[in-house]
C-alpha cells in the first residue's frame, strides 16, 4: 500500500515539474544590443523633391516583456517600434491606425535585421530604412 501511495505521489510531482517547464520563445535569439544604421528621408510632394535626408548610427536594443506578443525595437534615441515577428523572421506591424503607415522587414539569421518604417500623406513622405547587426557577446 505504501508503494502505491509513493508512486502516486511521485507521478503528481513529475506532472507538476513538467507543467512548470517554460517553452523557449523563438524570438529570444533576437533579444539584445544592436548596432543600427538608420537612413532617414523626408520628401515633400508639394515641393516635388527630397527636403531632408540623414544617416544615424545608434547602439539600440531589441527586447520584449514576458508574455508580450511583439518585439520592441529602439533604433534611435527618440524612435522605437513594436513589431510582430513570425518564426521565419518576417517583420510586420498590423496595428497602424491608418493605411498610410507601414512597417515591414526581415531578420536574417540571428544577427542581422532590415526594416522599412514610414508614413505617407498627401503632402509628404517620411521613411526610415533600418539596418541592424547584433552586437557580439550578447548572451542570447
Amino acid at each position: 500500500m505504501k508503494a502505491k501511495h509513493f508512486f502516486c505521489y511521485l507521478a503528481v510531482i513529475a506532472v507538476l515539474f513538467t507543467a512548470c517547464k517554460k517553452d523557449k520563445d523563438y524570438r529570444d535569439k533576437w533579444i539584445g544590443d544592436w548596432d543600427f544604421v538608420v537612413e532617414y528621408y523626408f520628401w515633400s510632394t508639394m515641393e516635388g523633391y527630397l527636403l531632408c535626408s540623414d544617416t544615424i548610427f545608434y547602439l539600440g536594443k531589441i527586447n520584449h516583456e514576458n508574455g508580450q506578443e511583439q518585439l520592441y525595437i529602439q533604433y534611435t534615441p527618440t524612435h522605437s517600434i513594436l513589431v510582430d515577428v513570425d518564426e521565419s523572421g518576417k517583420i510586420s506591424k498590423d496595428d497602424h491606425p491608418y493605411w498610410r503607415d507601414y512597417t515591414r522587414g526581415q531578420f536574417e539569421g540571428n544577427d542581422k535585421v532590415y526594416i522599412e518604417n514610414g508614413t505617407k500623406t498627401l503632402g509628404s513622405h517620411t521613411e526610415y530604412i533600418i539596418n541592424g547587426v547584433k552586437k557580439k557577446g550578447n548572451k542570447k
